[in-house]
């Protein structure tokens, strides 16, 4: 596949492979804040997410606890997702917001 080289305005890096990219892209993207509402930033929602898992416990348990057994909308603000079975959701909210 070659190089692959970033095409925002400005920009002139240049990368090996696509995942690294994609990687960098995030440079390019506002921060996200802290769900939780403490002010941190975060480049990434993975990482944001981790910090609200572990100093913002029982803010993070109550948006778990939140859902109801026949599935729905994911609790996430910033997530477009329904389920029709809680279980798909869970595995959801762990794989992409924990």
């Amino acid at each position: 596949k070659g190089p692959v080289k970033c095409e925002f305005t400005g920009c002139s890096k240049i990368f090996p492979r696509p995942t690294e990219l994609h990687k960098h892209y995030r440079t390019h993207a506002p921060p996200v804040p802290c769900k939780a509402g403490c002010g941190e930033l975060f480049q990434w929602n993975n990482a944001m997410f981790r910090h609200v898992r572990l100093a913002h416990r029982s803010f993070a348990d109550d948006l778990n606890n939140g859902i109801p057994p026949d599935g729905g909308e994911c609790p996430y603000s910033d997530c477009d997702e329904t389920f029709t079975r809680d279980e798909n959701r869970k595995r959801h909210i762990d794989k992409q917001h924990l």
